[in-house]
């Protein structure tokens, strides 16, 4: 068996089987963007994904406005996005709901 290293973290495995060459590649996995967020911040991305307002995630949350706004601004930067659409945009690209983990 022979392990050898490919660019970015990537790696080559292969080994012989009843006089075959076998080789495995691996690359590694990028990270989803909801990972690292909390169960809360997961909460109000799925709300901000569904189209709510920031009143009516508050109204949700018994919370105020401008903490959901506070947790939203947080959110752009935690994940790199500009605006919620965007925020929807990398939500639905992750291919699941945040809230619903890996």
């Amino acid at each position: 068996m022979r392990v050898g290293k490919r660019e970015r973290g990537s790696a080559r495995l292969s080994f012989d089987y009843a006089g075959e060459e076998f080789i495995v590649f691996s690359e590694p996995v990028a990270p989803r963007p909801c990972d690292g967020l909390t169960p809360s911040e997961k909460e109000i991305l799925t709300d901000v994904a569904r189209g709510r307002s920031n009143a009516a995630i508050a109204r949700a949350r018994g919370t105020s406005v401008r903490t959901v706004a506070n947790q939203i601004a947080g959110l752009f930067r935690k994940i790199g996005a500009s605006s919620r659409a965007e925020l929807a945009r990398i939500v639905s690209r992750a291919g699941s709901s945040p809230s619903q983990g890996r």
